[in-house]
């Protein structure tokens, strides 16, 4: 078995999932398993793959006006 290649963030973002930034978010809040090397974050190619499949975000920002609520008269 080799070892697992390290990635950075900017590789990670470049596949389109999670722009560099939430990703940084991501590894500062813990929720993503990276280790910080001065100021960049490195993420095991496993730990990625397997980050992928089990996150699921539940709550978010609503997205427009549309989702806001009506007014009540």
């Amino acid at each position: 078995m080799g070892e697992d290649r390290l990635l950075t963030l900017a590789e990670l973002a470049a596949h389109g999932d999670f722009t560099q930034r939430r990703l940084r978010q991501l590894a500062a809040d813990g929720v993503l398993p990276a280790d910080k090397y001065g100021k960049t974050y490195l993420v095991k190619q496993s730990a990625w793959d397997q980050f992928k499949t089990t996150y699921h975000p539940t709550t978010g920002r609503p997205r427009g006006s549309r989702n806001r609520p009506k007014p009540v008269p």
